[in-house]
C-alpha cells in the first residue's frame, strides 16, 4: 500500500522508505538528471557515515529529448547534431548520459520512473534489480490484459504484434540503469501513448530489426480511450512495491510543473561543468545549476552542506552499469 506522506509506515522496521515525487507536467531532462545526481550523492554520504536514511524516486514525463547511453554508437542517430546547441532531429534536445544502453527517446505520453535506491539495504545485485524493473512493467501490462515478455539478448519489455512480415516483437518499455557504490539512478520508461514517430529518427536501444510500440495500441479502442497516464503512473508505483517488498513508497504529489531553474527547491545553487551535450563530433561542457529537492532531505540536515560532494557526484569512481 502506497503511503501518502514522506513519513510513511515501516512494518516492523523491515521496509525501507522510498520518498517518491509524482511530478505533473513535462520535466526537462536536465532538471531530472541534476536531481538524480544530488539524490545519489546524498545517499552515498549516508552510506559512508553509516546512516540509515531512505531511498527516493521520481515519477514523471519528459519534454521531448533524445538520450545517449554509454554504449551509443554514431550510427544510432539518423540526424545531424547541430554544433554546440544540443539540438537534433525535429528540434529535440540531445543529451549524453552515464546510463547503460544506447539511444532512446523520452517525451509526452511516456512514463519514466527514476528510483534512487541504495541496494546495500536490499540486494547488491544489479541484474536482479533490472529484472525487477522489467517485472514491474510486466505486471502493469497484465493488468490491462497484455502479455509482455523479456528477451535474453535485449533488456526491456516486449510484446508480440502483427507486423508487415508476420508476428514480431515490439518494445514497449526501455530500461537503463547505472549505480555508484550500489546507489542506483536512471530507471525505466513505459510507452503509454507517445508520438512513436520520434523513434524513427534513431535506432532505439541499438536494435535495428524491431519496432517500438505503446500500451494504448494494444488495447481495444474503448478501453484505450479511457486509459490515462495518471492511472498508469499509480499502477507502476503499486507494482514496484509488490515486486520489491523491502521498499515502501511514500508519495508526494507535485502538481506544479517543474521548469526553468530549481530555485524554490534547492539548498544551494552552484555552477558545474560536468554535464555534456553531444555535438557534431565534439563534446561541449554546459553549465547547469545543481539542486536538491527539500522534500527528500530530513529536516535536521537541511541547514548543512556536508552531504554535498563538491568534486564528484560519484566518489571513488566505483561505477557499475547495465547495458
Amino acid at each position: 500500500m502506497i503511503a501518502g506522506t514522506l513519513v510513511g509506515t515501516m512494518r516492523a522496521g523491515l521496509r525501507r522508505r522510498v520518498a517518491t515525487l509524482n511530478i505533473q507536467g513535462l520535466v526537462p531532462y536536465s532538471l531530472a538528471w541534476q536531481l538524480q545526481q544530488k539524490l545519489v550523492a546524498q545517499r552515498i554520504v549516508w552510506q559512508k557515515e553509516e546512516q540509515s536514511g531512505f531511498d527516493a524516486m521520481l515519477v514523471l514525463e519528459h519534454s521531448p529529448v533524445y538520450t545517449l547511453g554509454r554504449s551509443a554508437k554514431p550510427g544510432d542517430v539518423k540526424f545531424p547534431l547541430v554544433e554546440g546547441t544540443g539540438q537534433g532531429g525535429r528540434g529535440f534536445e540531445v543529451f549524453k548520459t552515464d546510463r547503460g544502453g544506447q539511444v532512446t527517446w523520452h517525451g509526452p505520453g511516456q512514463i519514466v520512473i527514476y528510483p534512487v535506491v541504495d541496494l546495500t539495504h536490499h540486494k547488491k545485485d544489479l541484474r536482479w534489480y533490472v529484472r525487477g524493473l522489467e517485472e514491474v512493467v510486466l505486471r502493469v501490462l497484465a493488468l490491462h490484459g497484455v502479455e509482455g515478455q523479456r528477451d535474453e539478448k535485449h533488456t526491456g519489455v516486449w510484446v508480440k504484434e502483427q507486423g508487415p512480415e508476420g508476428e514480431e516483437l515490439t518494445k514497449v518499455a526501455a530500461i537503463g540503469v547505472s549505480a555508484s557504490r550500489w546507489v542506483t539512478c536512471h530507471g525505466l520508461a513505459l510507452n503509454v501513448d507517445p508520438d512513436l514517430r520520434a523513434f524513427e529518427s534513431i535506432v532505439p536501444c541499438g536494435v535495428r530489426d524491431r519496432r517500438v510500440g505503446c500500451l494504448k495500441t494494444l488495447l481495444s479502442p474503448h478501453v484505450a480511450a479511457e486509459l490515462t497516464t495518471a492511472q498508469v503512473r499509480y499502477e507502476l508505483m503499486e507494482a514496484f512495491e509488490d515486486v520489491f517488498p523491502s521498499m515502501e513508497l511514500c508519495v508526494q504529489e507535485k502538481k506544479d510543473q517543474l521548469k526553468g531553474t530549481v530555485d524554490e527547491m534547492v539548498l544551494e545553487d552552484e555552477e558545474r561543468e560536468d554535464y555534456i551535450f553531444v555535438t557534431d563530433g565534439t563534446e561541449q561542457n554546459v553549465h547547469h545549476c545543481q539542486g536538491l529537492l527539500r522534500a527528500f532531505l530530513p529536516e535536521k540536515k537541511r541547514a548543512g552542506k556536508k552531504m554535498v560532494e563538491k568534486e564528484s557526484n560519484f566518489p571513488d569512481k566505483t561505477h557499475q552499469e547495465i547495458l
